[in-house]
C-alpha cells in the first residue's frame, strides 16, 4: 500500500527557518536523485509520525505544491537523541529522476 502525503518546496536552509518550519508542526526533507540533493520540501510532521506509528512502508508518494505527484522511498529518518522526535527525513526519488519539479 502506497501512502500518500502533500508536501511543499522550501528553498531557505538556515537554522533558524528549519526551526521555525518545526514549530509550525512541519518536518523538512530534502529529496535525491541519483546526483544529490534536487529539491528540499516540507511535510506535515505529524501526518508522518502516524504513518511511521502505523508500520510506513519504505514507499511514499509526494503530492509537490499540489502538482502531479511523484514516488519516493525513505533513505534515512533523522531523530532528536534526547527526545526521539523525527526532525528531518532525506528521500530518495525512485527511479532517481528529478521529475520534482524542484
Amino acid at each position: 500500500m502506497t501512502h500518500h502525503l502533500e508536501a511543499l518546496t522550501r528553498k531557505n536552509e538556515k537554522r533558524s527557518d528549519l526551526r521555525n518550519l518545526r514549530k509550525e508542526g512541519r518536518l523538512p526533507c530534502n529529496l535525491l536523485g541519483k546526483k544529490g540533493t534536487v529539491g528540499m520540501v516540507h511535510i506535515n510532521a505529524r501526518e508522518f509520525s502516524l504513518l511511521m506509528r502505523d508500520g510506513l512502508s519504505k514507499t511514499l508518494e509526494l503530492s509537490i505544491d499540489g502538482g502531479t505527484s511523484v514516488s519516493v522511498e525513505l533513505k534515512e529518518i533523522q531523530r532528536n537523541p534526547v527526545t526521539k522526535d523525527i526532525i528531518h527525513v532525506d528521500m530518495l526519488i525512485a527511479g532517481g529522476t528529478a521529475a520534482a519539479g524542484a
